[in-house]
């Protein structure tokens, strides 16, 4: 696997991981825009099934912070859930008028 691209999806993951814990939401747009396609070209990569231990290692790790990052951005979606539906409901009402 190649090393530069697992280097760039380190980053931008523990990049997630800084702003989900500085509660800095509004950068995440950006992020995810470098990330998402660094993830996409690895899964569909020829390497994933030729992973050497140290990519074995490296990828574990990145895993790791991966679920962290998840972990993070699913209670950040719990906290605001309650003002997404009170602001649904808001506009159902305005527009039943």
């Amino acid at each position: 696997m190649p090393t530069a691209a697992l280097t760039r999806l380190d980053k931008a993951v523990q990049t997630v991981i800084d702003i989900a814990e500085q509660s800095n939401w509004d950068k995440l747009d950006a992020v995810l825009e470098e990330l998402l396609p660094d993830i996409a070209a690895i899964h569909s990569s020829q390497y994933a099934t030729k992973l050497s231990a140290s990519d074995t290692a490296t990828v574990n790790k990145l895993l790791q912070k991966l679920q962290t990052a998840v972990n993070h951005c699913l209670t950040r979606k719990a906290q605001i859930a309650p003002l997404v539906e009170a602001l649904s409901a808001t506009k159902q009402i305005a527009n039943e008028k």
